[in-house]
């Protein structure tokens, strides 16, 4: 009677992901955002809902705990980091999926330079990412790459080599409720 007993615990936590593979889900994620030179570190809010086909959209949001200083001709300069995004996102089936995301986002970068002020500016356009992920627990662990809209100007300043490329590399774990 006892293994019985401990097959269908076992059972039951095997089958109990696959029930919360669709759904609503909220998690926490941190990762690194990488502008040219600029790193930061982020922490931030994961969002979404995924249908029964796969389906759904995710919002998330995260700023910057880990400023990226950096002395220049001896004036120190942080580095800050926000963003906003909306993503449509289908994911596969199954305890291990992929995930795929398209959508919209609000990229804010700021520098404060030392006695001097600060200066930030905000890119906002297209923006799209790809996710790993695995149902663990009660939700799924997730490592995702992004790709956030470039800064092509800088408060008014061009930046024409394509150093303004803004990329974020992401882990989250996701409760599903």
């Amino acid at each position: 009677m006892k293994k019985y007993f401990i097959a269908m615990i076992l059972s039951s936590m095997l089958l109990s992901p696959m029930a919360m593979a669709t759904g609503s889900y909220a998690g926490l994620s941190f990762g690194q955002v990488t502008i040219d030179d600029t790193e930061t570190g982020n922490i931030g809010i994961v969002l979404g809902d995924i249908a029964d086909n796969g389906f759904g959209f995710e919002f998330f949001y995260n700023f910057t705990v880990v400023d990226d200083d950096e002395s220049v001709s001896g004036v120190d300069v942080e580095a800050e980091t926000d963003i906003v995004s909306l993503f449509a996102v289908y994911k596969t089936p199954g305890d291990v999926y992929v995930k795929a995301k398209v959508g919209y986002a609000l990229v804010s970068l700021k520098f404060d330079v030392d006695d001097e002020g600060s200066v930030s500016d905000t890119e906002k356009d297209f923006s799209a990412g790809i996710a790993a992920g695995m149902l663990i627990g009660d939700g799924a662990l997730e490592l995702s790459y992004y790709r956030f809209p470039e800064f092509k100007k800088y408060d008014g300043i061009d930046i024409d080599d394509g150093d303004g490329e803004v990329d974020m590399i992401n882990l989250s774990y996701l409760w599903t409720f």
